[in-house]
Formats: C-alpha cells, sequence, structure tokens
C-alpha cells in the first residue's frame, strides 16, 4: 500500500512481530514514519551560543493556510512526519494516494510536489528544511520563497502541505532528498541529549527521472575502502563520529568536544553496513545545517561500497571561523539513483547520524 507519508520502514523491523532493538530504533530516526519523543524533555534551545545562521528563510504563521485539520489516523501521538504529495492528489485520502518514490516530469519542468510536515506532538516543532539534488545541497523554493534553509514552525497536532519546486536544469534521472532537523537551534553540550534516540532528522527520498533519458545525472566515485567490522563490534549507529586516534572507533564515539577557532579540529567519521546486502553508501557531511567539506582531500560527499558487515573509517577536519557551539551530523542513504520504486536499494529511507556538538573557544 502507497501513501505519500507513509515510507518504506527499515527491511529489519518490516514484520511487527518482531522485536525492534536499540539499535534499530536509532537506524529508523531517519524514517517519515515515526520519531520517538521528540518533544520529551531536551534542554532548553540557545544555552550555549551557537552562531548565527546565515540565510535562513524564515517562514511566518501565515503558512497556516495549507494546514490540514488534523494530522491523519497512521501518525501516532507523538510522532513527526515528512512527505510528499502531488498537486492534484491533495484530495486523496492519504492511504489511497499514489506512490510518490518515483517522479516522472518532462524536460523544462520543476520537480514540484507538496511538502508534508506532520507534527503530532503536544509542542509546536520548529524545522530547518533543505534539499540535496544529485549529493549537492540546493537552493529551493518553499512556500514560494527560495533559499537553502528554510526554518518552519508547525504547531501542534497539525499537517501543513506546502508547495515547493526544486530546479532540475537537465534531463536524466535524478536523486533527491528532502530534510526537516528538529531542534535546530539546541546548541546543548549536554551529552545525554547529543546520544538520545531520538530522531531529529527526518527525511523524504524520491528518485525523479526529467524526459526520456534515464541515465544517472552524475556518476560518483566509489570509494572501495571497506573493511570486515570486529567480531566483537556489534554496537551500530549506521554512521558516527570517532575522536583520532588509534583505537577503533567504538572506544572513541564523539558527541561532545571543543576545539579552537582558527585551528584545524582532527575527528573521524566512521560508517558501517547492517543492511544484509552489498551497498554504495553515501555520507554527506553538514556543518551548522550546510554541506561542508569535512574529508582530508577536501571531499562535499563521499560514496563507499560497502559488503554486508563491512565498516569504513575516514578522516576529517573542519576548522570553525567563529566562536560559539557549532553541530555536525552526516546524512547518509543507500544506493544512489537506484530505484526505491522498484526496491532496488539496500534501504530506501534517507537517515542522520547523531547531532554532535563541537564548542569552538577563541585563541589565546
Amino acid at each position: 500500500m502507497k501513501s505519500s507519508i507513509i515510507s518504506h520502514l527499515s527491511r529489519r523491523a518490516q514484520v511487527a512481530s518482531l522485536p525492534v532493538s536499540m539499535g534499530d530504533i536509532a537506524r529508523l530516526s531517519g524514517c517519515i514514519v515515526l520519531c520517538l519523543c521528540v518533544a520529551c524533555s531536551s534542554p532548553k534551545d540557545g544555552a550555549q551560543g551557537m552562531p548565527q545562521l546565515d540565510g535562513v528563510v524564515r517562514h511566518p504563521g501565515t503558512v497556516a493556510t495549507d494546514v490540514a485539520d488534523e494530522p491523519p489516523l497512521y501518525m501516532q501521538n507523538g510522532s513527526i512526519g515528512v512527505g510528499f504529495v502531488r498537486a492534484e492528489h491533495r484530495d486523496i485520502p492519504p492511504y489511497d494516494r499514489p506512490q510518490t518514490e518515483e517522479f516522472r516530469i518532462d524536460a523544462g519542468d520543476f520537480f514540484s510536489p507538496y511538502l508534508i510536515l506532520v507534527n503530532n506532538t503536544d509542542a509546536t516543532q520548529t524545522f530547518l528544511v533543505t534539499a540535496f539534488l544529485d549529493l549537492v545541497q540546493v537552493d529551493f523554493v518553499l512556500d514560494e520563497r527560495e533559499g537553502i534553509l528554510h526554518e518552519v514552525a508547525v504547531p501542534p497536532h497539525v499537517e501543513f502541505e506546502l508547495p515547493m519546486i526544486v530546479r532540475i536544469p537537465f534531463p536524466g534521472c535524478h536523486d533527491v532528498q528532502v530534510l526537516a532537523f528538529a531542534r535546530p537551534y539546541n546548541d546543548t553540550l549536554d551529552i545525554d541529549w547529543r546520544t538520545r534516540f531520538g530522531g531529529y532528522s527526518h527525511s523524504r527520498r524520491a528518485i525523479v527521472i526529467v524526459g526520456d533519458n534515464d541515465v544517472p545525472a552524475t556518476v560518483p566515485t566509489i570509494l572501495d575502502m571497506g573493511q570486515p567490522r570486529p567480531n566483537d563490534r556489534t554496537f551500530d549507529i549506521g554512521v558516527g563520529f570517532a575522536t583520532e586516534g588509534d583505537q577503533h572507533p567504538s572506544d572513541q564515539q564523539l558527541y561532545v568536544d571543543q576545539a579552537t577557532v582558527g585551528l584545524p579540529y582532527a575527528f573521524r567519521v566512521w560508517a558501517t553496513n547492517d543492511t544484509g546486502q552489498a551497498t554504495n553508501m553515501v555520507l554527506i557531511p553538514l556543518v551548522d545545517y550546510r554541506q561542508r567539506p569535512i574529508g582530508l582531500t577536501n571531499e562535499a560527499s563521499w560514496v563507499i561500497h560497502l559488503e554486508p558487515e563491512e565498516e569504513a573509517i575516514l578522516d576529517a577536519r573542519v576548522t570553525f571561523d567563529t566562536p560559539g557551539v557549532h553541530q555536525l551530523q552526516i546524512v547518509f542513504f543507500y544506493d544512489p539513483y537506484r530505484s526505491i520504486l522498484r526496491d532496488e536499494t539496500a534501504l530506501p529511507i534517507v537517515e542522520g547520524s547523531f547531532r554532535i556538538a563541537i564548542q569552538a573557544l577563541p585563541a589565546n
């Protein structure tokens, strides 16, 4: 049964009678269907001095003109959802809507569905919404305003349907992701919050074929650097951060740290494949919600081939120009340009790593 909001669940949790481990819950945090305890007792935002984000398009309360009366029944209480719906299908009940995993549009047309943001919690949720086209973060139009980051506040128990446009300049097969980051301005250094299985990023992915040409729009360089995961290392968080060093990343996990303004801060990125099949795993690094190269050779993204139960460990570094608490996160998904509709991806969802905090202090 297809829906514009209900995405595929992780194959590890498709059988409802099976228990779902904490690792599964963490990995499901990027799924658009359900996130647990998004509004539960989190520290107040703005407590530690996050630098001002430039270029954020703030959408006033007038977007309420596109609000559904109440979230649909499939959105459980306490959950947050992100999805697409075609303009011509908005009057169709959600469960009966055609699929939105693959779109075909004419050359010269825009990718222009409505973006669905559902807040079925008891508090207003503020999101930063951004879009990626072919592994690159791009400007897009949301509710008739253009920008790379859009701030949208969704009242309690409300669904927004907002018109959006992603401009796709040339024919071919394109991979599009839209992410909504919840609690984006929470710059707490509380490690309990940073390690919470809360799901602070919510996402939707679609394959968009422009014109009659279904050849992938780009051919990413695929790194074959997987290595078997040690047998005694079963803790899996999909993608995580670790401090630099010689120990396995699971022994040096990184969630909160300090750095010096103007000096490179070195760390590691750790990716694991527990999908049960070989996959090309895409990692897109974000610093303060903007795509930014952090690889030693200035990579703005990585595409890594991993066999089942393999892992990859990448050296990374970042230099902060301004003092304050900076937030780092990796957006990741599987098998770019492969059909989600035909079940060709290891997992059909877009996920987000834990959002870590690095406090940059002025140099003495």
